[in-house]
């Protein structure tokens, strides 16, 4: 098992020690990732329910934090992702028709219906891990959006939900864009080189442009760096090449 102190324990140890090995596959990716920035950078790994933002100096993590409510506190962990947030978690009000509307604080839609809308996951009607267990396509996405507002499916066409999405898009991207800019300012000197993993790449890349005015950031994208496929399961992935150089 792998402890948030870099070190591999037998599941004996482990066992007794649970508070370093728990979700500590963020630890282990950032360590892995640390290798590719040689000044000050800052990993960005969006998942389908939390993001991760991990500061680097010099080829090594410079965390703050190694449990999850001193992570959150410092911005290193963020609770928001690209398809099982609920969107109440992300905006209380939405654009309808030229006015702002509230949303209704039920688990209606979440932030998967958000990026099929805005064509940045792709349709998969066998995926009904939804907020009403049904389909994970667009007519199904426009439907749950509806919900948010109390609008019937009549009343609320395509148009509507995608500019209610492209509101949460941009909301997600600012909520983001804040923890970094905090985990940022903690570096000895800004970050010049990015690191984007995970289900959300695309959206961390939207993150990055949207603090990167002068587009001077060297971006690295980890789904081009290891592989598509590999880079699905990336943490599994840094920590099996870890534990290969730890030998």
């Amino acid at each position: 098992f792998y402890r948030t102190d870099g070190k591999l324990v037998a599941a004996a140890v482990a066992e007794k020690q649970y508070a370093l090995v728990a979700s500590a596959n963020w630890h282990a990716l950032g360590r892995f990732a640390a290798r590719w920035i040689t000044e000050n950078g800052i990993l960005i790994d969006i998942g389908s329910t939390t993001t991760d933002i991990l500061p680097i100096s010099n080829g090594a993590l410079v965390h703050q934090a190694n449990e999850d409510t001193q992570r959150l506190i410092q911005g290193e962990l963020v609770y928001t992702g690209v398809e099982r947030s609920s969107i109440v978690g992300i905006v209380r009000e939405v654009p309808y028709r030229g006015v702002s509307c509230p949303v209704m604080n039920e688990q209606f839609a979440t932030s998967g219906d958000v990026y099929l809308l805005t064509d940045d996951l792709s349709e998969n009607p066998s995926n009904r891990r939804t907020a009403d267990d049904e389909p994970a396509t667009k007519p199904a996405a426009r439907i749950r959006m509806s919900r948010l507002i109390g609008a019937t499916n009549g009343e609320f066409n395509h148009r509507d939900a995608v500019v209610i999405a492209q509101h949460v898009l941009d909301a997600q991207v600012g909520q983001i864009a804040d923890a970094m800019r905090r985990v940022e300012a903690r570096l000895p000197g800004p970050a010049t080189a990015m690191i984007i993993t995970g289900q959300g790449e695309f959206l961390a890349s939207k993150v990055i442009k949207s603090t990167d005015s002068d587009g001077e950031r060297n971006i690295i994208s980890m789904r081009k760096r290891i592989g598509r496929s590999v880079s699905r399961v990336a943490p599994a992935y840094a920590l099996a090449v870890l534990a290969e150089e730890m030998e």
